[in-house]
């Protein structure tokens, strides 16, 4: 099962490798029309994070935003953490 995982993951990483970019573009435009067309109690409303913590919909742009900080550093780039601004740095926003 283990080495079943490993090729899935090694295949997904050569497919998705020239494509990145492009499913970014298509996720960013994606989730801002579903927020753009949120409903005012859609965006008071909580939705269940990947660790179950409930998350309120309004923090989920914030969130997102950290988070594409946090992974280009992943990225090991070149990148530090002194590019990231300070509110993601810290944690709170």
């Amino acid at each position: 099962m283990a080495q079943f995982s490993m090729e899935i993951m090694c295949l997904t990483g050569s497919v998705l490798r020239g494509n990145q970019h492009y499913l970014f573009q298509h996720s960013e435009v994606h989730l801002n029309v579903e927020w753009r067309d949120l409903s005012e109690a859609g965006w008071m409303a909580s939705v269940r994070a990947l660790n179950g913590e409930l998350v309120p919909v309004a923090r989920t742009p914030w969130l997102r935003a950290r988070e594409i900080w946090l992974r280009a550093l992943d990225l090991d780039v070149g990148g530090t953490s002194v590019d990231v601004p300070e509110e993601f740095r810290c944690g709170s926003g």
